[in-house]
C-alpha cells in the first residue's frame, strides 16, 4: 500500500491552509504548523512550529518529516504592512528564507505561497516574467521573499495567485465578506476600478498538486482566466447566491486618499499554468457556482464551523483568575484611589497574618522587594552578598545596585539550594559579607536552621528570597514568610507564581525599625508623618502642621504597588491554600509517573509536603538520549506543551563574565544546569493536559 505523502503547511490556520488541510486529509496526512493561533481539524495534525532560524526549523522537520512544505504565512493587511515594515520583512522576508534553507537543506519539496500585489496596475493579465514594480511594502516585501526563496532553494514552487473560498470564523474570505454581508442586509462599497483574476480555493489547491505531481519549479500564475473588477465580482457572487444586488455600491479606489497605495490591476496570465495543465481554470461565473454548491458538503461546513482549539498550547505556568478576581479589581477602579489607597494597607495585614510576621510591606514587584532590603541591611560598597548560583539575576542584581561584592556559594545537588556547608565556607573566605541571600528555589525552602546558624557566627543579616515558596514551611514548622530565621523575606506576585498581582511584591520583618525603614523607603524617601519631620521651621507655621508639608529624608524609590495590584493579590490570598493543594496533587502525579525512568528524575524529591511547588523540575540525561536538551524542547512545543530551564547560572550570563568567575567552582550548580527542564505546573493544569505532559516526555525520552 503506498504510503501518504506528508505535508506541513505552515500558517496552517488560515483560509488556505485550512481549506488545504481539509481538501486534501483524506489523501494525504496533513500537519498544520501554527503559531499564535490553534485550530481542530478532524483528522488532521497540529503542531507549534518555531521559525526563527533555519537551525531550528530543521530540527523541527527531522522529527515530522515531511514529503511537501506549504509556506502560506503572510501579512496581507497592506496598512499595516505600510506602518510596520520590519515586521513585514521578517515575515515575508526572514521566514521565507529560513524555511527556504531548510526545506533545501533536507532536500524536501517547498511551495511558496506569494500573491499578485507585485505590479503597477498600468498593465492586464501579468505574465510571470514580467518585470516585478511593487507599489507598496506589501507587495515590496513579498517579492524580496519570492526572490530569496528561489535564490536559495531553485527547487521551490514559487504560486502567484488571488483566492477566495468558505473560510472559518476568525479568517474570512473576500467571498465570505460579500456572502455575509449581503445576507445580514448590510450595505457594501466594492472597487470598481480595481481588478483581478481570483480563484476559488479549492481549484488553487488542486491545481498546485499537479504542477508537484509533474516537479514543476520556478514561478507560476494559478488564477482563474477572467479578469474581473471587485464590484462586478461581488455582483456575480450576489446573483449565484440570490442575494440582493442592489446592496452593493460602486466605489473607486482612486478616491480614496486614505489608503495606502495599491495597483489598480491586479490581474495575472494564467497561460502557462493552463499549457502544462492542459486545461484552463474557466469563468468567475462557474467558479462562484462551485463555491455555492460546496456551502451544503460537510467539509465546508466544518471549516465555516471551525474556532480556535481549546486546547492550546500548555504553558510550563500560567495564573488562574476567576470572577471574584475580576470584581475585586473592578470595585477598585470605580472606586476613590487606584494607588496609594486602603487596598495596599489590606493587604499587607492579610499577608503578614498569613504568614505569621509582625510586619509586612507590599511594593511593585520581587526585585523592587529585594532591592529595598538591601538597603535597609545598609548594603555598601565596602560589603559583600552571597547568593546562589541557581537563582534568577535580581538575587544578585541587588549586590551591583549599591557596588558591593557579589559572591556565589554553590548549591545542595539534592534540593537544588544553596548548601549549608558550602555558605560557611564561604563566609570564612569572605569576612566581610554583609548579606547572604538564600533562594528557595522552586518552591522548596531552604535548611533556614542551619543558615541562620551560619549566619549568627559570621554576623551576617539574612533576606530570604522567597519569589517561589509562598505557601511553603520551613523544617521547623513555621510558615516561609514568619521570618524565624531571617530578618527579612521577599515574595513575588509576577503571573506564573502561586498568587498573581500582575507585578508585585512583598517584604515581610518582624524588626520595626526596619518596617518603618521600608515604608519611607518605598516612596522615595519621603515622610508625611509629622511626628518625624526634621525641619520644624519648614514643617510648621505659627506652630501648626502645614497641610502641605512633607519631607524627603532618605534616597528612596518610586516602589510603590496600586490598589488595583492590591485587590487583586488580596481577592487571590483567598484561593492560596486551594491553589497549593492543587500544585502539590500535581507534583504527586508526576512523581509517580515518572518513577523508575532510567535517564530522568524529578530535580527535588525532598520536602514535597512543606514546598510551595512553584515549578517542577526534571533532570534529564541528555547524553543518554536520542534529543538534545533544545530539541527536546522543540519537539514538547509542537505537541503543544511549553518547558523552560531555570535558570542559567548567573555567573554565566555575560554581565557577570567580566567579574571573571570561574562556573568550575560551582560544580554542583553547573551539573544541575546541564540535565534541567522545567514543566507545565500551575493550578489550571487539569489532569487531562497533565497527562497529555507525561505520555509526551515518555515516548520522547524512553
Amino acid at each position: 500500500m503506498k504510503q501518504k505523502q506528508r505535508i506541513l503547511i505552515l500558517g496552517g490556520s488560515g483560509l488556505l491552509g485550512i481549506n488545504w488541510a481539509a481538501e486534501k486529509k483524506e489523501l494525504c496526512s496533513i500537519i498544520l504548523g501554527i503559531h499564535n493561533r490553534n485550530v481542530s481539524l478532524s483528522g488532521v495534525q497540529t503542531r507549534v512550529i518555531n521559525l526563527d532560524s533555519s537551525e531550528i526549523i530543521i530540527e523541527q522537520l527531522k522529527i515530522l518529516n515531511p514529503d511537501l512544505v506549504v509556506n502560506t504565512i503572510g501579512l496581507t493587511d497592506v496598512e499595516q504592512c505600510q506602518l510596520n515594515y520590519k515586521m513585514a520583512e521578517r515575515i515575508h522576508v526572514e521566514l521565507a528564507k529560513n524555511v527556504a534553507e531548510s526545506c533545501a537543506a533536507l532536500n524536501i519539496s517547498l511551495v511558496h505561497i506569494s500573491t499578485d500585489h507585485l505590479y503597477s496596475g498600468e498593465n492586464s493579465f501579468i505574465e510571470e516574467t514580467y518585470p516585478i514594480n511593487a507599489q507598496n511594502i506589501y507587495g515590496e516585501t513579498k517579492a524580496k521573499g519570492e526572490n530569496i526563496v528561489l535564490n536559495i532553494n531553485p527547487d521551490a514552487l514559487v504560486i502567484r495567485t488571488n483566492f477566495y473560498g468558505w473560510g472559518p470564523t476568525y479568517r474570512n474570505s473576500f467571498s465570505d465578506y460579500i456572502i455575509e454581508s449581503l445576507r445580514s442586509g448590510i450595505e457594501i462599497k466594492l472597487f470598481k476600478d480595481v481588478y483581478f483574476t481570483p480563484i476559488l480555493v479549492k481549484n488553487l489547491i488542486n491545481a498546485i498538486h499537479q504542477l508537484i505531481d509533474k516537479k514543476r519549479n520556478g514561478i507560476f500564475n494559478v488564477v482563474c482566466d477572467e479578469r474581473v473588477s471587485k464590484y462586478d465580482f461581488g455582483k456575480i457572487v450576489a446573483k449565484v447566491f440570490k442575494l440582493d444586488t442592489s446592496l452593493i455600491k460602486e466605489g473607486y479606489l482612486s478616491q480614496r486618499k486614505d489608503l495606502v497605495k495599491r495597483p489598480t490591476d491586479m490581474s495575472l496570465s494564467n497561460k502557462k499554468t493552463t499549457k502544462l495543465l492542459g486545461y484552463s481554470q474557466g469563468s468567475v461565473l462557474n467558479q462562484v457556482k462551485e463555491l455555492q454548491e460546496q456551502e451544503a458538503s460537510e467539509r465546508i461546513q466544518e471549516i465555516i464551523h471551525l474556532s480556535e482549539s481549546k486546547e492550546m498550547n500548555i504553558p510550563y505556568g500560567r495564573h488562574y483568575i476567576n470572577d471574584d478576581d475580576t470584581r475585586a479589581v473592578m470595585d477598585v477602579l470605580k472606586g476613590p484611589n487606584l494607588t496609594q489607597g486602603p487596598a495596599i494597607e489590606e493587604f499587607e495585614s492579610v499577608f503578614s497574618k498569613y504568614v505569621g510576621s509582625n510586619y509586612a510591606v507590599a511594593v511593585s514587584s520581587g526585585t523592587a522587594a529585594l532591592h529595598l532590603a538591601s538597603i535597609a541591611s545598609d548594603l555598601s560598597a565596602n560589603s559583600s552578598l552571597v547568593t546562589s548560583p541557581m537563582t534568577f539575576v535580581a538575587s544578585a542584581n541587588i549586590g551591583h545596585y549599591a557596588d558591593a561584592k557579589v559572591l556565589f556559594s554553590d548549591i545542595d545537588p539534592e534540593t537544588i539550594n544553596i548548601c549549608p556547608k558550602k555558605l560557611k565556607d564561604t563566609l570564612e573566605e569572605n569576612q566581610n559579607t554583609k548579606i547572604i541571600v538564600p533562594v528557595h528555589f522552586a518552591g522548596l525552602p531552604c535548611d533556614m536552621v542551619a543558615i541562620k546558624s551560619v549566619a549568627e557566627n559570621a554576623n551576617t543579616a539574612i533576606i530570604e528570597d522567597a519569589s517561589h515558596a509562598l505557601g511553603a514551611y520551613y523544617s521547623s514548622g513555621q510558615k516561609v514568610g514568619s521570618c524565624s530565621h531571617s530578618d527579612m523575606t521577599v515574595f513575588s506576585f509576577h503571573p506564573v507564581k502561586t498568587i498573581a498581582a500582575g507585578e508585585g511584591g512583598m517584604i515581610t520583618t518582624n524588626d520595626e525599625e526596619i518596617f518603618k525603614k521600608l515604608i519611607t523607603l518605598r516612596s522615595h524617601g519621603i515622610t508625611k508623618n509629622p511626628e518625624k519631620f526634621l525641619s520644624k521651621n519648614q514643617a510648621e507655621t505659627e506652630g501648626k502642621i502645614n497641610p502641605w508639608y512633607y519631607e524627603m529624608q532618605d534616597l528612596g524609590y518610586n516602589y510603590r504597588i496600586t490598589d488595583i495590584q492590591s485587590a487583586l493579590a488580596l481577592s487571590q490570598m483567598k484561593k492560596l491554600d486551594q491553589f497549593i493543594d492543587r500544585r502539590r496533587y500535581l507534583v504527586e502525579r508526576y512523581d509517580n509517573a515518572f518513577l523508575g525512568m532510567k535517564n530522568l528524575r524529578p530535580a527535588q524529591n525532598l520536602g514535597r509536603k512543606i514546598s510551595g511547588h512553584h515549578l517542577y523540575l526534571l533532570r534529564i540525561k541528555f547524553t543518554e538520549i536520542q534529543f538534545n536538551r533544545a530539541q527536546l524542547m522543540i519537539e514538547l512545543r509542537t505537541r503543544g506543551i511549553g518547558t523552560q530551564v531555570h535558570y542559567l547560572p548567573v555567573p554565566m550570563h555575560p554581565f557577570y563574565n567580566k567579574f571573571k568567575y570561574d562556573i568550575k567552582n560551582y560544580q554542583n550548580s553547573l551539573n544541575y544546569y546541564d540535565e534541567a527542564l522545567s514543566i507545565p505546573l500551575y493550578y489550571g493544569l487539569s489532569d487531562y493536559d497533565q497527562d497529555r505532559v507525561i505520555s509526551s516526555i515518555k515516548d520522547l525520552i524512553d
